[in-house]
């Protein structure tokens, strides 16, 4: 892999590109970098914007606008806030996510390893498998306690299921 300084004698050769220096500029001289650059900014002559190139040889800003790196995201504080917090209710228990393997009948009893506080939660369920490939299938919550609830599975036609559940689900606590 060539060296920063490499990357910008080759672009500064270049006649497409406008220029190639250390520090930002709209306007300026064509070639300005030195022997150790931590970064280059270029531009191409037929181009309104201006790139920066960091040391690793990666996309680090355009006209001025930082590239941010894919381990960095922005939000707002509410969304992060909301999203700690659900972190946390997960952690402390609080959210409970698990699969219903392949079940054998129409109802299946789910029971946590932990307890809830109370039955004021909802529960949110994916099939993984339809009971039948042609129909949808529609899952009714049923009996809750602090310990667990009961599933059933139904066609879309409102009979109950004669095959098997194999769904996930995640429980989240609400406050009425």
């Amino acid at each position: 892999m060539p060296t920063l300084k490499e990357l910008s004698i080759v672009l500064g050769n270049d006649d497409e590109i406008a220029y190639v220096t250390e520090v930002s500029q709209i306007a300026g001289t064509k070639y300005d970098v030195g022997d150790s650059p931590t970064s280059i900014f270029t531009k191409l002559k037929n181009y309104k914007y201006e790139f920066e190139i960091n040391s690793s040889l990666q996309l680090a800003s355009i006209n001025g606008i930082k590239v941010a790196k894919e381990e960095t995201v922005t939000i707002p504080k509410e969304e992060y806030e909301g999203l700690k917090n659900t972190i946390n209710q997960i952690r402390a228990g609080q959210i409970t996510i698990g699969t219903i393997g392949k079940s054998s009948g129409k109802s299946v009893n789910v029971t946590f390893s932990e307890p809830m506080q109370n039955n004021n939660y909802s529960v949110v369920v994916t099939h993984i498998n339809p009971v039948y490939a042609y129909a949808q299938t529609q899952y009714v919550i049923t009996d809750k306690t602090i310990n667990g609830f009961t599933i059933t599975a139904y066609n879309t036609n409102g009979s109950s299921s004669t095959g098997s559940i194999v769904a996930n689900y995640i429980v989240i606590p609400y406050t009425e």
